[in-house]
């Protein structure tokens, strides 16, 4: 380093501080203001680039058939079908009555006693814990999302259930990201 020691150090603090930048370039920016009388205050050491989010793993559900009870569909994860859907029927996005709109949801996981480990998609609009849960019977659900192994009619209601969720749901939990984002169609 080319410059005086205390004085020197002094001034390149006060370079550092002034003008946030690194020791090395405080020590360039002396030199060069002892060698060419230029004023220090209007250079700035470059800022570094702006490190960007990973994106977030997409999964989509294709919703494919409804009725005056429920909706059925299809979850999808990197081109796969994962998992079978179970939803309440579309009635206007009505509280614990109709399944939630097309779109797309930030979905991160989650723990409660009730339902175990389960997803829970953020940011529903009109809506408050729409989760992605076990569970076979459209009448077991007030908006969330059952997954299982297929779609069949368990109990003989004349509506399709969907079977196995709780192996199901035990499937996706080591399957799907902590975060990711859920595309409904």
């Amino acid at each position: 380093m080319t410059f005086t020691w205390f004085g020197n150090l002094i001034e390149v603090l006060k370079i550092m501080n002034d003008n946030n930048c690194s020791f090395s370039r405080a020590v360039e920016l002396q030199n060069e203001r002892v060698q060419n009388k230029i004023d220090v205050e209007t250079i700035k050491e470059p800022k570094e680039s702006i490190k960007t989010k990973p994106k977030m793993e997409k999964v989509y559900l294709d919703r494919f058939k409804g009725n005056d009870k429920q909706t059925l569909g299809e979850m999808l994860y990197k081109g796969k079908v994962i998992a079978k859907t179970l939803e309440l029927a579309w009635k206007n996005n009505e509280k614990q009555m109709s399944c939630i709109p097309i779109g797309t949801y930030k979905v991160v996981r989650r723990f409660t006693p009730k339902f175990g480990n389960h997803f829970w998609l953020q940011d529903v609009p009109n809506r408050s814990y729409i989760l992605i849960h076990k569970g076979n019977y459209h009448f077991q659900i007030l908006g969330c999302i059952l997954v299982g192994k297929q779609h069949l009619d368990i109990n003989h209601d004349g509506y399709q259930d969907v079977t196995a969720s709780t192996e199901k749901m035990k499937e996706l939990l080591n399957t799907l990201p902590l975060e990711f984002e859920l595309v409904i169609t």
